[in-house]
């Protein structure tokens, strides 16, 4: 059975995929305020740059012409209808399900929960 390690962001109509691969990992690591990833997610909220840098990474694996500036103005986007922390949700899922962090088995619950609507 595969399992979907993916999560999909949606921002004004359009779908982004969000996956963590331990590439992703890696460079999210060297660039977030605390160089550690189990760390940053035990002490929310994340900051408005670890929440930039983890939605770049993310968007890597699946858009790799992604740059930092296009993730900056996703998260714009992404503000203009919704807060920060459900941002942070979506991303906390992806990397539940990636395995980085927490309890993978709960994520495909827990992403139904953070859907738009429900």
């Amino acid at each position: 059975m595969k399992v979907n390690t993916s999560v999909i962001l949606t921002v004004n109509d359009k779908q982004y995929t969000l996956k963590f691969d331990i590439k992703a990992l890696l460079t999210l690591e060297q660039l977030i305020s605390t160089k550690n990833i189990t760390k940053m997610m035990g002490n929310p909220p994340l900051s408005h740059a670890d929440t930039v840098n983890c939605l770049y990474v993310g968007l890597m694996a699946e858009q790799p012409s992604v740059t930092p500036k296009k993730a900056m103005q996703i998260t714009e986007n992404w503000l203009k209808n919704n807060t920060l922390i459900n941002l942070q949700k979506i991303i906390m899922n992806a990397m539940v399900k990636a395995g980085a962090v927490g309890n993978a088995e709960n994520a495909e619950a827990d992403e139904a929960e953070n859907e738009p609507g429900k």
